[in-house]
């Protein structure tokens, strides 16, 4: 949900409102971390190529401004920038093996020193089972409210031509399920969508992780959540070249009947938000959505 308007030593990133999500992410939070999320790939590539990418948010033009020039003293190891074309989102169950000492550490540094964002790592059964019910509860809850199945289903695309037509949304392949044809779809998703099948599978997929992650920023503006995206992309980055998986399980955080409860079970300090939960662990990579082509997302104004 982004657009990149080019200039001379730099470009801006703006945020694109007719793709947003009004059902599920009705305070655009996590638009803005999609955003934060495009940054950090520009700011690592930038890096490896040499380049020093400084970002600046200007809250009041609802924009962020990246200034590029060539700086070789700059350029560090390419780990994260190699890892942005292979970097997705496995919806698929893993292994249940645990991440080693060194997969943490790795992991852990790329939030170290973060002034604005920090992770809780929850890889105990105990803290999973505990996950489970809170991303149980936010699956029923979501799949009983019409307006967010109507939304979810904008976004679905149930065989490779609609993928291919549309450039976007959640592929029915990448979700691990056979594609239908669009009329077939039409009439059974509808029917068998619903909060306990979802919490069915999310949570055997939670079983088979190595654990969960939680983004937690301080405050809960546009600047935090752009600044929680850029967290989550370099941990992404990283797991990435370290062969780890991972995919969203937002709902105790979307859910905001559920919330609260699930920030103190965090144990959350004062001002502090959770942003975004994942899981994590080892298995095989999913097939990669379609994306758009690059022309779609570029302004020249």
């Amino acid at each position: 949900p982004w657009i990149f308007q080019i200039r001379n030593n730099g470009l801006d990133i703006l945020p694109d409102k007719t793709r947003r999500c009004p059902v599920v992410d009705p305070d655009d939070s996590h638009l803005y971390k999609s955003i934060g999320c495009a940054v950090e790939n520009v700011v690592q590539a930038c890096a490896a190529r040499g380049f020093d990418a400084k970002v600046i948010f200007e809250e009041e033009r609802d924009r962020i401004l990246v200034n590029v020039q060539k700086d070789d003293s700059k350029k560090r190891d390419t780990n994260l920038s190699d890892a942005i074309l292979r970097r997705q989102c496995a919806r698929n169950g893993y292994d249940g093996s645990s991440l080693r000492d060194d997969e943490i550490k790795a992991l852990e540094n790329t939030i170290s020193g973060n002034e604005h964002v920090r992770i809780k790592m929850l890889l105990s059964k105990e803290n999973k089972e505990r996950c489970c019910e809170f991303v149980k509860q936010g699956d029923i809850y979501q799949f009983n409210d019409k307006g967010f199945r109507s939304e979810l289903l904008s976004w679905l695309r149930f065989n490779a031509p609609q993928a291919i037509e549309k450039g976007d949304g959640l592929s029915s392949l990448c979700q691990g399920r056979p594609p239908l044809p669009g009329w077939l779809a039409n009439l059974l998703v509808p029917v068998l969508m619903t909060g306990e099948s979802q919490a069915k599978i999310d949570l055997a997929n939670i079983k088979t992780s190595a654990g969960m992650v939680v983004f937690i920023s301080e405050g809960n503006s546009k600047r935090a959540w752009v600044e929680t995206g850029r967290a989550y992309e370099r941990f992404a980055l990283q797991a990435t070249a370290l062969e780890i998986r991972h995919a969203f399980l937002n709902q105790p955080i979307e859910v905001k009947s559920i919330l609260p409860r699930f920030e103190e079970y965090l144990g959350l300090k004062k001002g502090e938000h959770a942003q975004l939960m994942i899981r994590i662990g080892h298995g095989q990579a999913s097939p990669y959505s379609v994306r758009r082509p690059i022309e779609s997302v570029l302004r020249n104004d």
